[in-house]
């Protein structure tokens, strides 16, 4: 636990101004982010079947540049960068196809499994980014500018944030219901130490401090962000899609509990001592910003008012 706790100071101290500041800033942290993820996915999954060693670092190279040219679409507001990125995503995967047909020691199983990988431990941290670089195209005064190398867009920190603290605050909440209330397994071939009281109280504490959260700052910067103007109204639809978002975060969780029990291993590495590594830290996160971006999406889609 004190190690825990230490790393956690540490990754605050370092992640909050990053996310603060956003920019550049940002696209290098998602990109770090995206690399680290992918290589330890090849890494783990390198262990039952033995891959050419230059896919170890050539996937994770390629995958986090990827990453970078779309955050930086995001963060230019750039349809033409984000246009390059997606044939280039398209060309990748078709390149390691190719390339199974050629290496033996790759087959097309192997392909899929790292397209897969680049996909869940790589690309999905440009939505990260997408969605700190949202803006509110109708309040300008939630932008703050202090030059092209920093930006400090109050929506996109707002957004952000949000669906950190979902995911962290239903991972928090799940392990201390668990342990006070758990008494039935939730998947006990999956991970036999969750339970469905401690699921039950993840959701009821992601939801309950997002919804907080979202509320608090909608009541500051006087603005809806799921355009519903009356607050009895705003409240249930922010805690609902609040519960959905803590609901994916355990899925997410889940996801990659069963990824590792079938690969045989405890963590997927040990850069953050006492968390694991990347995807033990973000595995919720990953299925809360995707379906946030979805959803801010949506909103875009049939209501209007958001850009990049």
């Amino acid at each position: 636990m004190k190690k825990r706790v230490i790393t956690a100071t540490i990754l605050c101290t370092v992640l909050l101004p990053v996310l603060f500041f956003g920019s550049y800033f940002m696209i290098a942290l998602v990109m770090f982010l995206s690399f680290m993820g992918v290589y330890e996915l090849i890494k783990m999954y390198n262990n039952k079947h033995k891959i050419n060693n230059i896919y170890h670092i050539l996937l994770p190279v390629i995958t986090s540049v990827l990453t970078g040219v779309i955050s930086l679409g995001f963060l230019l507001d750039s349809k033409v960068v984000l246009f390059i990125g997606l044939p280039l995503i398209v060309v990748f995967f078709v390149g390691i196809l190719i390339a199974s047909m050629f290496d033996k020691s790759v087959n097309m199983t192997d392909a899929f499994s790292m397209i897969g990988f680049i996909l869940y431990g790589g690309l999905s941290f440009s939505l990260l980014a997408g969605l700190r670089f949202v803006r509110m195209v109708s309040y300008d005064s939630w932008e703050i500018s202090l030059g092209t190398f920093y930006d400090v867009n109050m929506l996109g920190l707002v957004l952000i944030g949000y669906g950190l603290i979902v995911s962290f605050a239903t991972d928090t909440g799940a392990q201390l219901g668990g342990l006070i209330f758990g008494k039935h397994k939730l998947c006990p071939t999956i991970s036999p130490k969750k339970t469905i009281e401690g699921a039950l109280s993840g959701l009821l504490v992601g939801a309950t401090l997002g919804t907080i959260l979202l509320f608090v700052f909608e009541l500051i910067g006087d603005f809806r962000i799921f355009g519903i103007k009356e607050w009895y109204f705003n409240i249930p639809v922010i805690f609902g899609i609040s519960l959905v978002l803590s609901c994916f975060g355990q899925i997410g969780d889940l996801v990659a509990s069963k990824i590792k029990r079938e690969h045989d291993i405890k963590d997927f590495g040990n850069i953050f001592p006492g968390h694991g590594g990347v995807l033990d830290r973000f595995d919720s996160v990953i299925f809360v910003n995707v379906v946030l971006f979805g959803i801010v999406l949506f909103i875009n889609y049939f209501v209007g008012g958001f850009g990049w």
